[in-house]
Order: C-alpha cells, then structure tokens, then sequence
C-alpha cells in the first residue's frame, strides 16, 4: 500500500491510499488542513494520521482497516483526550492541563501492531505562559482502545528467533 499527499481544485489537502500492485485502485483515506503524516502498522491492519491542524494544535486519527485498501475511523479512539487524562492522572492533577499549544503525535509502531508509542507536548496558557511540558511518552493500545505506561508492550513479539531446518 502506498500513500499519496494531494491539494485538490478546491486547495484542500488530502491523504490518498493507492494499491502498489495497481496503483489505480486508490482510496481517499483524509483531508486535513495544514499539514499531516501517515504511519502504517507492520501488519497494515492500522493506521494513524499525525494531523498538524494548525501551529498550536497536533492530534493523532487511528484507522481500522476493512476490505482492499479501504480504512475507517476507529470508533471511541479518543486518543489525545485519552493520552492527556493519562499524564493529568500520573502526576496528581485534577484535570490535564490548559496549554494554549498542545500537541499530541504517534512515533513508531510495535512490531506485532498492537501498539503505538506516543506523545504529548504542550505550552502556554492558564497565567503567564512560562510553563511547558516537554514530550511525555505513552503507549496507546489499538485493541482497549487506552493509553498506558507500560512500554513493555512496545517490545512484545519483538525478538523473534528464525529455525534453520
């Protein structure tokens, strides 16, 4: 599966998936208005969109896919409200914190395509503006549906050891 970045007549920008066997078989999987990126899981079951919404806001979109090359929005994701609720939870806030710049971006799947690290930024806001949470990692679970702190999931099935017959 290949994908392909577009800005159609009307100067939208879009997020077009192609078959690499037949590249006219071509799905649009997203519009986003600034900028934005793909990554692809392993298995290609998955994928998520960093979308770069505007200079102060970044949020990340997973996608299920179903038959061919098409992909859906996974239902109830939620993965930046999730992922903020998280840190506010760790570090004994009532409730995450109001940056006037918050971003939130996936880096890399795990190998069995289960997982995602993750991270949120943020500064700005609430006062003088001179606080600032540098990126704050988590791993979001496509199959709860949840952030955790547990990066062993990262590494689960990573070590695979080949047989020589």
């Amino acid at each position: 599966m290949a994908v392909e970045y577009y800005v159609n007549d009307e100067h939208e920008h879009e997020i077009w998936l192609a078959a690499k066997n037949k590249p006219s078989d071509r799905e649009l999987l997203y519009k986003f208005e600034r900028g934005a990126d793909v990554l692809i899981s392993p298995d290609e079951q998955w994928l998520v969109v960093n979308d770069h919404m505007t200079s102060d806001e970044s949020e990340v979109v997973l996608f299920k896919r179903g038959q061919g090359i098409s992909f859906a929005e996974a239902k109830g994701a939620q993965i930046g409200p999730k992922a903020w609720n998280l840190f506010a939870k760790e570090n004994q806030l009532a409730k995450p914190p109001g940056y006037d710049h918050q971003y939130v971006e996936a880096i890399q799947w795990s190998s069995n395509s289960r997982t995602f690290l993750l991270s949120i930024s943020g500064h700005g806001g609430e006062g003088d503006g001179k606080y600032h949470l540098d990126p704050w990692f988590c791993v979001y679970d496509v199959t709860t549906r949840q952030p955790t702190l547990n990066f062993k999931l990262m590494n689960q099935d990573a070590f695979v050891v080949e047989h020589k017959k």
